[in-house]
């Protein structure tokens, strides 16, 4: 009986045990005016386990659509390349920042004031879903 209780129990942590490898810090997305169409979505994603973990969508209510976008500036000039999956290398993190990496959200479905907190809900390609709350801060 111990023996096949066992499996069964690994069974049961290992989705638990994968994804508390995946940890995300500082969601946060810029207040813009009331008539902003597009946001952004900013944090920092550490994966503390042993594999790769390939962010493949982010998805969120309160917004219809969410891209990952990389900006590049070139000769100058800035431009915004969506990603259809990022890799983040075991023992490393990925940090979203103004610039750079970022959730792009289009079109909000409700108000986007300081302090309320959006959630959301980050895809992985192993299937492994983590939700966020990213908190809505005043332009600083």
């Amino acid at each position: 009986m111990k023996r096949s209780i066992l499996p069964m129990i690994l069974l049961i942590l290992f989705p638990f045990s994968a994804l508390a490898d995946l940890k995300v810090k500082n969601a946060y997305i810029p207040q813009l005016p009331p008539s902003s169409m597009v946001h952004a979505a900013y944090m920092t994603i550490t994966n503390s386990g042993t594999a790769t973990r390939t962010l493949i969508g982010v998805k969120s209510e309160a917004f219809s659509a969410a891209h990952i976008h990389h900006t590049r500036v070139k000769n100058g000039v800035a431009t915004m390349n969506s990603m259809h999956q990022l890799d983040i290398k075991p023992g490393t993190s990925m940090e979203f920042k103004p610039g750079e990496m970022h959730i792009m959200l289009m079109k909000a479905g409700e108000k986007i004031v300081a302090g309320k907190e959006i959630p959301l809900v980050l895809e992985f390609k192993n299937g492994e879903t983590v939700i966020t709350f990213a908190k809505v801060r005043t332009a600083e």
